[in-house]
Formats: C-alpha cells, sequence, structure tokens
C-alpha cells in the first residue's frame, strides 16, 4: 500500500512506522476528510510532520475533528484500547470518555487561535482494558488551513504519569526526612500553599468553565446517586435552578415507568463496575414535559482507584427523535402505499389477461359474424339494415382498438424492462416504414435531425416513437400537407424541472408539427388515460396513445412535456437521463 500511496504522488504520508503505514492503508474516503487526493496542503504538511516526528503528537482536522497520531504517541494508547480504531474517527466518538474535559480546550483554541499548555494535568483514558489515571504535559495549537482559517488543532503532548508517581512518592520520603527542619518545613509550607492556591484556581476556572455550558447538562453526583451541581445547560434542559436540586437524587427526572424498573440505579451499577453507563430514553422537566435524552455517566476515580462519584452529561435530542419519528412514519407510509401499488399491479394483471382471452373472443365473434351477413347476407337487408351492421362493425372495431390500447398500457408497467443501448436514428427509421402509406397518402414530410444513442427499454421506446409520429400524422390540418420535424440531442442537467440533476447528462428528443394543435390549458391534460379533445368521428383513436408515451417516459426515469396552440401545430419535448 506505501508504494501505491507514494506512486500516486501521496509523498506525505511517507515514513513514519507503523502510524505511517496504517495512514497510508486507511480508506480516508470513508472518514469526514475525504479522499486524499482532495485534502489541502496545509493538512499534508503538518501530517507528514506529524508521522515522521519522535516527539508524541496527536492532530485533530476539519469540523468533525478526524483524528491522526503518530508512533511516539501510540504507547500512551496502551493495549486494548484505543488503538488503533481511533484513527480517522470523530473526536467526540475516540475520546467520548473525556469528551467534557478536552471539547473546551478545543473549542477555545479553533475559535481564538491561541494555544494552550498544562503540564502534569491529569486526564484519565481508556486503555488496557478500563479507565486509568494518567498525567499529561500538552500543548493545543492551532493549525491553519490554506485560506488561513483555524481548520485543526496539533497536541503535542509527553505522558508523565511516571514522573508524578515518583515525584510523589520522593516528596513523601522528603517530607519524612525534613519534618524536623524548621526552614524546609517553612519551604514546604509556602510549596503546599502556592500548590493549594493553583489547584483552587483551576477548580475555579473548571467549574466556571463547566458552569457556563448551555447545550449540555454536567452534573457531579454521589456514589449514592445525589446531586452535587448543576450548571447552565441543566438549568435549561430540566428547568429547575441549582438551588431546587441540588442535594436531590438524580432519579428525579427520570420516567414513573423507569423509576419502577430501577433504570436509575442499574445505570449507576453499570457505570461503577465498567466505568461507564450510557442510554437514550424519556426524561422529565420540572414542568412534567417529556424529552429525548442522550446521558453518559462516566465513574470518578480518586488517586487511590476508588470509585468517588459519577459524572453525567445529558444532551436534549428531542428534536432529532422527533425527525426520525417522522421519517420512520413517512417509510411506515411509503410500505403502506407501495402494498397498495403491488394490490393494483395484480389487478391490473388480471384486467390484462380477461382483456387478452374473454373480451377479445366474444368480440372477434361479433365481428365474424358481422361480415359473413354483410358479405353472404348483403341483398337480403334493407339500407337501414345494411347501415346499423355497418355501425356495429365499427364499434367492434373500436372496441378492438381500445382493448389493445388499454393492454399496451398496462404492459408498459409490468413488463419485464431490459434496456439495451439504440441507434435513435435506426430504431425512428424502422418506425416511418411502418407510416408509409400514410406519409405518401397526406403527402407528408418527416425531417429527421441529429439522432444519438441511448440506453432504453427497446419495444417500449419503439412503441413512445410509434405513437408520437402517428398522432403528428393523424392530427394534422386538413388540406394541408403535414410537416413534422424531429431532432436528439444530449444536454447537462441544469436543475429544472424536465433536468433536475446539474452536471448529469439528458437525451433531449423533440418531435414538432403543423397540424391543429391544442388549447394551451390543456398541455397535462392530454396525457391522461382515456382524454380526447377531438371527436371520434373526426381523429380516430382510443385516448391512451399519449398515456402511454407518458408511461414509457417514467420508466426510463424522464419527462415528457407538450406545447401547442390551436391550428400552430404541437411540440412534444423529452428528457431522458443518458445513464438510467
Amino acid at each position: 500500500m506505501k508504494a501505491e500511496v507514494i506512486a500516486s504522488g501521496h509523498q506525505f504520508m511517507s515514513g513514519g512506522g507503523e502510524m505511517g503505514a496504517l495512514t497510508r492503508a486507511m480508506d480516508w474516503s470513508k472518514t469526514a476528510v475525504g479522499d486524499p487526493e482532495h485534502w489541502p496542503q496545509s493538512l499534508r504538511t503538518i501530517l507528514n510532520i506529524v508521522l515522521n516526528s519522535r516527539f508524541p503528537m496527536f492532530l485533530w482536522w476539519g469540523p468533525e475533528l478526524t483524528c491522526f497520531y503518530n508512533d511516539a504517541y501510540r504507547p500512551s494508547l496502551g493495549q486494548n484500547g484505543k488503538h488503533p480504531y481511533i484513527l480517522g474517527q470523530r473526536a467526540e466518538e475516540a475520546w467520548s470518555e473525556i469528551w467534557h474535559v478536552i471539547k473546551p480546550l478545543i473549542d477555545r483554541v479553533m475559535t481564538s487561535g491561541e494555544a494552550t499548555y498544562s503540564e502534569d494535568q491529569l486526564i484519565p483514558i481508556y486503555r488496557n482494558g478500563s479507565i486509568e489515571d494518567v498525567y499529561w504535559t500538552f500543548s493545543y495549537s492551532p493549525v491553519y488551513d490554506d485560506a488561513g482559517t483555524v481548520s485543526g488543532v496539533l497536541v503535542v503532548c509527553s505522558e508523565t504519569t511516571d514522573k508524578v508517581l515518583a515525584v510523589t512518592s520522593l516528596k513523601g520520603k522528603e517530607q519524612e526526612l525534613t519534618r524536623n527542619l524548621e526552614i524546609q518545613a517553612s519551604e514546604q509550607s509556602q510549596q503546599i500553599k502556592r500548590s493549594g492556591e493553583e489547584l483552587t484556581k483551576r477548580d475555579e476556572l473548571y467549574q466556571m468553565m463547566i458552569g457556563e455550558v448551555q447545550d449540555y447538562a454536567i452534573l457531579f453526583i454521589s456514589r449514592e446517586g445525589i446531586v452535587q451541581n448543576w450548571n447552565k445547560g441543566a438549568e435549561k434542559i430540566k428547568g429547575y435552578t441549582a438551588e431546587e436540586i441540588i442535594g436531590q437524587s438524580f432519579s428525579k427526572f427520570y420516567t414513573p415507568e423507569d423509576k419502577a424498573r430501577h433504570l436509575p440505579d442499574q445505570l449507576l451499577v453499570e457505570a461503577l463496575t465498567t466505568g461507564r453507563a450510557g442510554q437514550e430514553g424519556w426524561r422529565v422537566k420540572k414542568d412534567g414535559s417529556w424529552f429525548w435524552a442522550s446521558v453518559v455517566i462516566t465513574a470518578i476515580h480518586d488517586q487511590d482507584n476508588n470509585v468517588v462519584g459519577f459524572s453525567k452529561v445529558t444532551r436534549d435530542l428531542t428534536e432529532k427523535k422527533a425527525a426520525e419519528e417522522r421519517i420512520k412514519e413517512h417509510a411506515e407510509q411509503l410500505e403502506e402505499k407501495n402494498r397498495e401499488l403491488e394490490k393494483m399491479n395484480a389487478e391490473l394483471k388480471s384486467f390484462a389477461y380477461v382483456s387478452s382471452h374473454d373480451l377479445q373472443e366474444p368480440l372477434r365473434k361479433i365481428q365474424t359474424f358481422a361480415s359473413l351477413i354483410m358479405e353472404k347476407e348483403r341483398e337480403a337487408l334493407s339500407e337501414r339494415g345494411k347501415d346499423y351492421f355497418r355501425r356495429m362493425q365499427d364499434a367492434a372495431n373500436r372496441m378492438q382498438t381500445l382493448i389493445e390500447d388499454l393492454l399496451a398500457y398496462s404492459r408498459t408497467n409490468s413488463s419485464q424492462r431490459v434496456f439495451n443501448t439504440v441507434d435513435l436514428g435506426e430504431m425512428l427509421s424502422e418506425v416511418i416504414i411502418d407510416f408509409k402509406d400514410t406519409i405518401t397518402t397526406k403527402n407528408a414530410t418527416v425531417e429527421v435531425g441529429p439522432m444519438v444513442e441511448l440506453t432504453v427499454i427497446k419495444f417500449q421506446f419503439r412503441q413512445l416513437l410509434h405513437n408520437l409520429l402517428g398522432n403528428a400524422l393523424k392530427f394534422s390540418k386538413p388540406g394541408v400537407p403535414p410537416y413534422i420535424k424531429i431532432n436528439s440531442e444530449i444536454q447537462a442537467g441544469d436543475g429544472s424541472d424536465a433536468m433536475p440533476e446539474a452536471g448529469e447528462q439528458y437525451c433531449h428528443l423533440s418531435i414538432q408539427d403543423n397540424g391543429i394543435g391544442f388549447d394551451p390549458q390543456y398541455k397535462d391534460r392530454i396525457f391522461e388515460v382515456f382524454q380526447r379533445l377531438h371527436g371520434k368521428d373526426e381523429y380516430k383513436g382510443t385516448g391512451i396513445g399519449l398515456a402511454i408515451v407518458r408511461r414509457i417516459v417514467e420508466n426510463h426515469n424522464g419527462t415528457i412535456t407538450a406545447t401547442g396552440e390551436i391550428d400552430k401545430g404541437a411540440t412534444f419535448d423529452i428528457y431522458i437521463p443518458v445513464v438510467i
């Protein structure tokens, strides 16, 4: 994989040992940062520095804070922990157990562009199969993209756990050795005072930071589940003030059903035994209304690894839950519609069977006997009788045509759809031959412009051309030779109703005539089944031809429009995606 990446021009991923190899092998197109081919130069440069540095480094990049790290950082992750799956993962998912600690630092760097620095900071992480107390000396620095905007955070760090523990142990020994020396005791007292002040200051800053967060309810609760603190986010989400809730059980927010099945206690037990418990469910606000909560409860340990309480972070996901429910409801409605369509298709197939067998057989007998009577018994009939039989024959023929058109209409939706690439020019030539006699009789001109190749359901598209050309010849103006112009071309989608996918290619097929036209107000109605704008005596037909055309166009994921004016001809524009 390394040779492939370097050969493709991604020199910035070269080197770096194990993490370099993992970075090169990663399918980045499935992550938030996308294909390395499109990475900005700033990301390429900083990643090359990180991978080839022997100092522990970690990089978060982009809006999702995608994770990168090097070989020097790898040992800090331990075994049976986060390595290697956090490579390419979102920061919030990779560091969920300390997200409430590091997110404010990240936000500060991303927003202000100012670096942070912390020395021997205790930040427990999940490694070696459990949450471990780990001390760090680290700096968060802004990383700018090619446009000069902060787009990432570089973490330069070292784990100082061993040092801190050694210093702590050494201090204990020093205290014992120097207990009787007044000067050393005084210095020690001053040092303890300074450390205490520093700890107090840090604690105050931490409490201020937590207290100001409004999008998350961040609490500390005792081992018994008693609320110890209350931030602005908790008041905003749950409705209680700090005075109203501190000192009470956190189970107060749970529904009666969850309390009855001891869910609050179960979550504390899970966090106590595994270090963390997560759950989504309904919670109750002060005013009695419910909200959908995402909750993470994390065990807090003292220096002897004893659990002294829990941090509890809650997010209000009511709007997200409602959106999911709407999507689920729409999916169920769509499924119901599909079942109805399947039922309708079954009924349509049954109708097609009846039409092709049960209806046509007696109709053929009517046509046969009527023809025999007119042939054999013609002299025995009165003129009125002959007229009646002619009308009967015309009605039977119209019925035959109607049945055949209905069958054609039903088959355009139920037939197996096999797509083939065809030359529209060749297909159109075959259709024109079908109308050779009509074209000659009416002295018609069919002008065929450029024709393209297109992937279509062959027999259906031939039916489409047949119906449209037949209509153009049928609805010609009396005494005026029909003039029909047919063109096709490939066009790029422009986001319009006709070509909605911008950038995709469409075949535009246009059929224009100089016939009787139609009133523009009927431009949509003419595509409906059994819709006729002219009398059946003047223009023969069933009113299904254009409905079949529209069905065929829809089967090809296309659109069709009709424009025209009375006595000024009509134009049909069809748009079919080149790639179905």
